[in-house]
Order: C-alpha cells, then structure tokens, then sequence
C-alpha cells in the first residue's frame, strides 16, 4: 500500500537544511581543533591566495588539485577574514547543498519519502559531519560532484534532448565545465566522466537516437579537456611554472609500496625530494620517474604478494571509517578543550562511526541482493555502481586513506534511499536501463 501525501512535503528542502546544518553547528561550537598537516596546507594556501600570491609553489606544481579548493576558500577569506572558522562555514554551507542535491538526484525516480530518508541519512552520518571542524576538499568535491551528477541525470532524461541538438550540446559543455571543475579539485573526478560516457551507451535507445548518444559524448568530451587545459594554464600563471601533467606517478609509487600497506610514508615522501633535486624541479620527469619505479614495485613481487596488498589497501580504504575522529583528537587544543573532549572520548567517537558505516553498509548489501533476485535496476543504481567499481579498482593501485571514501558516502546514501521505498512498499518499477 503506497504511502499516503501530507501536506507538509512542501516543508521538507527546510527539513533537510535544518538535518545538515544543526548538527554540524554544533559540533563545530563544541570541539576545539586547529588545522594540521593537508588541512593547514589548504589554510594556508586559501589564506595566500586571498592576498594575491600562492605559497608552496613547488608543492602546486607536483600536484596542481591542491589549489581547487584553496582557490574557492581563498573568496571566502577575502570577505571575512583567514580563520580557520570561516573554512567551517563554507563546510557546512556546502553541506546543505550536498543533502538538498541527494534529496533531488533522489527524486528523479522515487517519491519525496525516500528521497528525504536518503539525505537524513547522510547528514547525520558521523564522519559526514566531523569533517566539518577541517579545512578539506570533501564537501567541496562532494557538492561539485553530485551537482554534476544530478545535471547529467536530468539532461539525458530531458525528451528535448531527442529533439533539440543545440540544446544536448548545451547541456553536454555544462556538465564538461562541471566535470572539469570538479577534477581540478580532486583529481579522481575523471572517474565521473568514464562513468558517464559508459551510462550514455548503456542506456536504451533507439537506433535514430544514436546520433545523439555520440554528440552527447563528444561535446562532454571536448569540454571537459579544454576547460581541464584552461585551469591547467591558470595554475601554471599564478605559480609562474609548468605543473604537472598527468601527476599520478607519486600516487602509484606509495600505493605500491607493499611495506607502508599502500599508505603515506616518510621514505617515499624524502625519495620524492631527492627527485626533485635530482631533476632540477622538472614536476613532469620526476612523475615520470615515479610511475615507472612504481610499476616496477608492482611486477618485482609475485601474484600473491600484489593480491595480499590489494586486499590489505581495500581493507584499509573500505574497511573504516572512524578516520575524521582521530584527525579531531590529532588536531585538537589539548590546552583548551571544548565541551566535547575528542581525545578523552576517541573509543566512543570511533565505534559510532564505524557502527553507523557498517550498519550503511550492511542495508547497501541487502539491497543488492534484493535488486539482483529481482533484476531490477534503473540508471542512477547503474551509474552509483560503475563510479563505485571503478573507485574500488583505483585506490587498489593508488595511495590509500579511509577519508578518500569520503564522496562514495552519498552515493551510498543515494542507493539506499531511493530503492528503499520500493522494497519497503513492494511496488513494481518499470525504469528499468
């Protein structure tokens, strides 16, 4: 028996933006954490930025993502001032936007009912809302993610895209400027755009349509390297020398490194100096140098070796995620703690973390199996399953962290909102791919 409309659906965008800021204004009031190590780089960065010049611009060059963010903060620092308060702002602002564009992307295929459960769900998840005391790329990545998502969502269910090509090519450069941005923030965005060329031609059509399919591809395409290019240029201008071009060659190197499990590690980090001593801070040989060392560290070893540390890395990448509570006890002001004590109640923090992750998980696994029995799939579970296979497939080869799982959480909230209303009320569907 489908659920029964009240009149306060029209309140619930207010209910949302009440879910994702409460929560995390208070945490944010209650905890007291200076940014450190990545999050005091993006600070200071943002905060060099606002004044008109770019520090650590050796460290830009080797890896020209770390100023997206910073880029964005820094407009924010220009109007209230370089506080490591106003980056909490913007977290949260950029919150809202991620539990109202879950709510929407949501609402393409299901009712207001599971749409609104699916954005709840992600704000109260904990480290979805822990993050927010850090200067990060998360919610900033996320929010550019899921704009681009619920974009691409829209424009290929439009029927005036059968209809109007000027109006599909339009569409198609929006999403490439999106897709753009959104990589020169972090760079794993590319994995958007692979998941979307493939869910383009995954998708029924009929064979006059291909045109369409093809235009859609190829203006995405173009789009996305030509505004890529042109942020490319703007970062190499403002730091006034050549950035990296394909900087995955220190990412390969430490994912490959069998001893550190896949992670960070001074050894690698001080092998990463002396190539750039050793080619006179050429950003393009050293990644060169690396990629090749780190497939090298790949075919030195034997199958089992590699299938050990691919299964010890997603464990690790997959496996937590109580990552953003250590970060607060790392960073916290031992000398004036707030009214949450983090390091006092780390083990706490921790376990509602992990608990709430696995639970999430658990609910994504069962909705699986009762998708697959039935053989039921619509685009959006097609499209969460391509960007989360190719995630898993990444971070096997890359350096890992738990918080690079970060942006796959509202996906995650997606899937289960949005085909929990159909399992809970056993409707029949018929948007199927």
């Amino acid at each position: 028996m489908p659920i029964p409309k009240i009149r306060f659906e029209k309140y619930f965008l207010l209910i949302i933006i009440l879910f994702a800021a409460i929560p995390r204004i208070i945490i944010v009031s209650s905890i007291n954490v200076s940014p450190f190590s990545d999050f005091d780089l993006y600070h200071s960065l943002a905060k060099s930025l606002s004044q008109g010049v770019a520090s650590t611009q050796e460290y830009i060059a080797l890896f020209p993502h770390v100023v997206g963010y910073p880029y964005i903060l820094s407009f924010f620092y220009k109007i209230f001032g370089a506080y490591a308060e106003v980056a909490q702002g913007l977290n949260i602002l950029f919150s809202i936007g991620i539990a109202i564009l879950i709510y929407l992307i949501c609402k393409i295929k299901v009712n207001s009912y599971a749409a609104i459960f699916a954005s709840i769900l992600w704000c109260l998840w904990p480290t979805q809302m822990f993050y927010c005391e850090l200067p990060c790329t998360e919610y900033t990545f996320t929010f550019f993610m899921l704009l681009t998502v619920y974009l691409f969502l829209v424009f290929t269910e439009a029927p005036v895209l059968k209809s109007n090509p000027l109006f599909l090519a339009l569409c198609a450069i929006v999403i490439g400027v999106l897709l753009a941005v959104t990589n020169a923030i972090r760079p794993t965005g590319i994995i958007l755009l692979l998941g979307m060329l493939i869910l383009i031609f995954l998708m029924k059509y009929k064979k006059r349509e291909l045109i369409y399919r093809f235009l859609l591809v190829l203006v995405i395409g173009v789009s996305f390297l030509i505004v890529s290019k042109t942020i490319s240029g703007n970062v190499e201008r403002l730091i006034d020398r050549k950035v990296a071009q394909s900087p995955i060659g220190f990412n390969l190197y430490v994912g490959m490194n069998y001893d550190s499990k896949g992670g960070w590690n001074l050894e690698d980090s001080t092998y990463l100096s002396e190539l750039l001593k050793k080619h006179n801070g050429d950003v393009n040989l050293v990644h060169t140098e690396l990629l090749n060392g780190g497939i090298q560290r790949f075919f030195s070893r034997d199958i089992g070796k590699n299938l050990e540390l691919f299964m010890i890395k997603s464990s690790k990448m997959w496996g937590v995620d109580n990552d953003a509570s250590s970060f607060l006890s790392i960073g916290e002001d031992k000398n004036n703690f707030g009214i949450i004590n983090v390091t006092q109640s780390l083990k706490l923090l921790d376990s509602i973390s992990n608990t709430y992750y696995w639970l999430c998980l658990l609910m994504c696994l069962l909705i699986l199996i009762y998708k697959l029995f039935l053989k039921r799939f619509d685009k959006i579970d097609a499209f969460i399953a391509l960007i989360l296979l190719f995630n898993i497939g990444l971070f096997m080869l890359m350096e890992v962290q738990p918080r690079y799982h970060f942006p796959i959480v509202s996906l995650l909230a997606i899937f289960i909102g949005k085909n929990s209303y159909s399992i809970f009320t056993f409707r029949k569907r018929s948007d199927m791919l």
